[in-house]
């Protein structure tokens, strides 16, 4: 079992940033242990990949919790459309490089001169003159 605590909205060329927690069974191996990640698209594209935070090992009566903080730097030029984009991060718990378990998050990505969609705000004072250009 995993959880992530889940990556807030980001504006392309900044980081996201979370703590992935891996629930083990009590008696497993925790020697070696390292979280990887990937930030791709829905067709595979991975736009940044790396190596998670330090792990923490708690082992309690019934299971074993594995904590890692991830950063993903979220590549300045990843195409983001008006209203953002989702980008899944896909977070891996490995042992001496083998697959333990995965996790999955989505992530939303904004641009930085994105535009605002809508109406403009329009405000009239009452009893005031309004003049038209």
């Amino acid at each position: 079992m995993a959880f992530v605590n889940g990556f807030e909205q980001v504006i392309a060329g900044a980081n996201a940033t979370t703590t992935a927690q891996f629930i083990l069974e009590s008696d497993s191996d925790t020697n070696n242990l390292a979280v990887d990640y990937e930030l791709l698209d829905a067709d595979g594209i991975i736009y940044s990949s790396g190596v998670g935070g330090p792990i923490t090992v708690t082992v309690k009566a019934n299971s074993t919790v594995v904590e890692s903080v991830i950063i993903v730097p979220v590549p300045s030029n990843i195409p983001v459309n008006n209203i953002g984009t989702t980008y899944q991060v896909r977070l891996l718990l490995t042992r001496d490089g083998k697959r333990v378990t995965s996790l999955y998050s989505n992530l939303l990505v904004t641009s930085a001169t994105a535009v605002q969609l809508g109406a403009e705000t329009i405000v009239e004072q009452y009893n005031s003159l309004v003049q038209a250009d």
